[in-house]
């Protein structure tokens, strides 16, 4: 089985545009890009200015709000004017958050109001979530690059479901092979990759294209 996409998280000032964009024209590919109210800048979460002119390539990308910004997100606050306007240029929006009491439905409706759809993480091995009001990315790792052991199942009713953890070229062979062994097959996957895809803290596009040729040949 293969993923209708895979996710490379995390691009930052060291991303080489060209490259970028040839391998968006050669697979299927969304680019995850971090936003974080107190890190923006920094590492992983690349500087506003750098965040418009990659959206002006009109790639696939998805937005992830860490930190502050999930927070604001998941109780109702208000996010800056700044980051509002970014929003609507995104197909997917990423609530990264660890707290039990998010509503579902509340944090589809918050992205639909982008024309995005809405992503969170789940982390119980055995089933996914009951509700398809969201995507749901399976992912323990929480960017630390832990692969994991067991692999849940999406219901058969859901539209899409992704997988995350400890990905990269040299564990994603493994992780489908794992992957595909109980996923439905009528029901479409992504993967999503982070930590496994950076080179001494760098985003590394040599390995995002080696994951690539490893999954689509």
């Amino acid at each position: 089985m293969q993923p209708i996409h895979i996710t490379f998280t995390g691009l930052d000032r060291q991303t080489l545009v060209d490259e970028l964009v040839d391998l968006s024209k050669r697979f299927p590919i969304e680019w995850g890009i971090l936003f974080h109210p107190d890190r923006q800048g920094e590492g992983r979460f690349p500087p506003l200015d750098l965040i418009h002119s990659l959206l002006a390539l009109n790639l696939n990308f998805a937005a992830h709000l860490c930190g502050g910004h999930a927070r604001n997100v998941v109780h109702h606050a208000a996010l800056p004017a700044n980051i509002v306007a970014l929003l609507n240029r995104f197909k997917r929006v990423q609530i990264n958050t660890a707290e039990r009491a998010v509503d579902p439905a509340r944090i589809a409706a918050f992205a639909a109001r982008f024309g995005a759809r809405a992503i969170l993480q789940c982390r119980g091995t055995e089933r996914f979530p009951g509700t398809d009001s969201v995507e749901w990315l399976f992912d323990q790792s929480g960017g630390k690059g832990r692969l994991a052991d067991r692999w849940p199942v999406p219901n058969a009713t859901a539209r899409i479901a992704g997988y995350s953890g400890g990905l990269g070229p040299d564990t994603v062979a493994v992780a489908l092979e794992g992957i595909s062994k109980q996923h439905p097959a009528q029901v479409p996957f992504w993967i999503d990759m982070e930590s496994g895809v950076r080179t001494e803290e760098r985003f590394d596009l040599a390995k995002c294209r080696a994951v690539c040729e490893i999954v689509y040949g």
